[in-house]
């Protein structure tokens, strides 16, 4: 198993003080690679902190639970997650002082297996895709979320995680790859076309091209993208 990724601060939030809120964690250990790609939600005071936290806890726990969360039954399996950024992020709010409702974050979160296991969170915006080895695309495991509001997402301490926290478990040996996009990755890699859903548009599903494809259209939102490479 290999990984790559990439993060960049998008052009409208250079010079900021508050520039790039990405955060990107990745653990590989005994033929697990377990990730995340959290985007801190910038309109809030410790979106950054949000996603720097549940980052962490998030590959801690699935490297240290896989075989039990991949087993688990649907209901405990996201009850288990949500406690674990709850938790989280509530122990940072009373431990700093720091209001709750600012600790806000969007949830992408994997964990890929060397025997072809799959385990997959997503809250919010952002967007998560695999390749398997017959496909010449990659097809879409969890589209961007809509909230209430137009232009609107769901985040961390802002919405019930056990009602809009997506989950995704399933097995082949015939995955190559796993990408996770963060919103400012994705708006540039992937297009709604009509029928067809969510269509991946960057050539080749490499970091390279993805790299390439980002540096000419120069995103002004951050841009995080994350590879999970099965050999």
């Amino acid at each position: 198993m290999t990984h790559d990724y990439l993060s960049f601060t998008g052009t409208d939030h250079l010079g900021l003080s508050r520039a790039n809120e990405d955060r990107i964690r990745i653990l590989t250990r005994n033929g697990l690679t377990a990730a995340a790609v959290c985007d801190g939600a910038g309109s809030f005071g410790a979106g950054a902190v949000a996603a720097e936290l549940v980052s962490d806890a998030l590959t801690a726990l699935f490297h240290a639970r896989f075989d039990a969360l991949f087993t688990a039954p649907a209901d405990e399996l996201r009850s288990i997650l949500a406690e674990t950024v709850e938790q989280t992020l509530l122990s940072h709010a009373v431990r700093t002082g720091t209001p709750a409702r600012e600790l806000a974050c969007t949830i992408l979160a994997a964990a890929v297996h060397e025997d072809g296991r799959c385990l997959c969170a997503h809250l919010g915006d952002g967007i998560i895709l695999q390749k398997n080895k017959e496909d010449d695309h990659p097809s879409v495991v969890s589209c961007p979320m809509t909230g209430l509001a137009p232009h609107s997402t769901y985040l961390t301490m802002n919405c019930d995680l056990n009602r809009y926290l997506r989950l995704y478990r399933w097995e082949t040996r015939s995955l190559e790859r796993l990408l996770l996009f963060s919103d400012g990755a994705a708006e540039h890699l992937v297009r709604l076309q009509g029928g067809d859903g969510w269509v991946y548009t960057a050539g080749e599903p490499d970091i390279q091209a993805i790299r390439s494809r980002l540096h000419a259209a120069k995103p002004r939102d951050d841009h995080s993208v994350l590879l999970i490479c099965r050999t």
